[in-house]
């Protein structure tokens, strides 16, 4: 499975425009999402096409569940991944069946500052993040890699630049409340949103079972 991921963020505001080839039989799966500062918890998944949202709430998760105390951090070492130097980062969530995680991480991403505050939504869980910090590290991912059945699963930035963003961005003007749609492949984004790393994990690896190669 192969995408690509634009993301914008300004004031507490983000969104992200996502295309993913899903499958061989269903295409590209074209999925924009869109989160408002003065609205945490919730967010829209839009239809560009139809020009129709759907809300999706964030689920309630226990301090417990999301410690940062249930990661294992450890140090790989300094390597410079698409122009970027890195500090290279095992994670390993405690836990039977639990994959590793490898993160790069780097504070000379541009706009930096600003992507920390957002740091909780884009690493899947704040806990992950915290647990890195309270060993010294600190970065934004500029890649991350899950090791899974078939081969790997990685993410890459290629590219973060401060630009002037149109306020069309982040508003619902021009959109319509609508049920939740049907993705190529079967894919519900409410679940995937409320899911946990190995959750989501556990999904892609099925994935590449089933349609990978």
């Amino acid at each position: 499975m192969q995408g690509t991921m634009k993301a914008w963020y300004q004031d507490g505001n983000s969104r992200s425009e996502m295309e993913m080839a899903v499958t061989r039989s269903a295409g590209l799966a074209n999925i924009a999402i869109l989160s408002l500062g003065k609205e945490p918890g919730k967010s829209y998944m839009l239809n560009e096409t139809d020009k129709t949202y759907t809300e999706m709430k964030a689920s309630e998760k226990t301090d417990a569940t999301h410690s940062m105390d249930n990661y294992d951090v450890v140090l790989i070492g300094k390597e410079t991944v698409n122009g970027y130097a890195c500090t290279h980062l095992k994670l390993q969530k405690k836990g039977e069946g639990q994959l590793p995680m490898h993160f790069w991480v780097s504070k000379g991403v541009q706009g930096y500052a600003e992507l920390k505050k957002l740091k909780g939504k884009y690493m899947a869980e704040e806990s992950m993040y915290k647990a890195m910090v309270a060993k010294g590290f600190d970065g934004y991912p500029v890649r991350m890699k899950i090791a899974a059945d078939k081969g790997e699963i990685q993410m890459d930035l290629i590219k973060s630049e401060v630009m002037d963003i149109p306020a069309s961005k982040f508003s619902l003007q021009g959109y319509e409340k609508a049920e939740a749609p049907a993705l190529p492949g079967g894919l519900d984004m409410e679940k995937i949103k409320n899911m946990s790393p190995a959750e989501r994990q556990k999904m892609m690896e099925d994935m590449m079972k089933q349609y990978g190669k």
